[in-house]
């Protein structure tokens, strides 16, 4: 079993290669992949969202990263799984997130994808500017807020 997660300062995935590069595709019956996106809608403002800036608490993002993965596998008794969150700037469109569930069956793929999906959002080491199309911007969770959560 391989549970890993890290964040990505290169912004260069080749999310097809990053799947099969687990040795364990011919173990299992399902592999999940979920690919989250910038999108031009704010959480925050009614402004259209032209971009984003994804920082990371440098010394902990990988360590948390990975402790998010070993739950969720541990949690869903996966063959293996991937979380990979990109930082750095980027547009609309762009990928900001993988995650790559290695299942025996999908049934317990899909649990784990929604559950994997929830602890990213709520407790990776990660913050977003969003930068408005007027090129104006607003950090969605502030460096403090994010720090202070992990304390």
């Amino acid at each position: 079993m391989k549970y890993d997660g890290w964040i990505d300062i290169n912004n260069n995935i080749d999310i097809i290669k990053l799947q099969n590069s687990m040795e364990i595709l011919n173990k299992v019956g399902s592999v999940l992949t979920f690919t989250g996106l910038v999108r031009e809608t704010s959480i925050k403002s009614d402004k259209k969202v032209i971009g984003i800036e994804i920082e990371t608490w440098e010394d902990k993002a990988d360590e948390i990263m990975r402790k998010i993965a070993n739950k969720i596998g541990n949690n869903n008794d996966l063959h293996g799984i991937r979380i990979v969150h990109l930082k750095g700037k980027m547009v609309v469109g762009d990928p900001i997130v993988f995650i790559i569930i290695y299942s025996e069956h999908r049934k317990e793929g899909f649990i784990a994808m929604e559950e994997a999906i929830y602890e990213y959002k709520n407790n990776s080491p990660v913050w977003k500017k969003e930068i408005y199309e007027d090129l104006t911007s607003q950090w969605i969770t502030t460096k403090e807020e994010l720090k202070k959560a992990f304390e």
